[in-house]
């Protein structure tokens, strides 16, 4: 099979430009599993719970 080095570059450019993608995705995703986790586990309380 012969790639020719336009077709090669093509393809390197993909590869990397997949490799720095994927932490950024994967950035986005945790922080919204993250934040949805923290929502449901502790609602804010209201300023007025602590008096007694």
């Amino acid at each position: 099979m012969y790639l020719d080095p336009g077709s090669g570059s093509l393809i390197l450019q993909v590869l990397i430009a997949s490799i720095l993608a994927i932490p950024f995705l994967l950035r986005s995703q945790i922080r919204r599993l993250v934040r949805t986790m923290r929502s449901s586990e502790c609602p804010p309380k209201s300023p007025n719970e602590n008096e007694s």
